[in-house]
């Protein structure tokens, strides 16, 4: 209810990126995310030259990021 007008509805396990991200580092690595991401509160991160939104709620965040640095490179 608090993430509309998303209707996702699944009949198994969804494997969301950040999971994925943690099996491929390994237990060794690092994987940078927010427990609390949110709609309101999205996680994007910017490690040149990768972007990261581990959430479905950070997708509008993420879109927004890839536009701006987008932007930069054309000046």
């Amino acid at each position: 209810a608090d993430n509309q007008p998303t209707d996702l509805v699944t009949p198994g396990y969804l494997y969301p990126l950040q999971d994925l991200a943690i099996d491929a580092v390994g237990p060794n690595g690092k994987v940078v995310f927010a427990e609390n991401a949110s709609r309101s509160n999205p996680s994007v991160v910017y490690d040149h030259p990768f972007i990261t939104g581990c959430s479905p709620e950070s997708s509008i965040a993420f879109a927004n990021k890839i536009v701006e640095v987008l932007k930069k490179k054309e000046r």
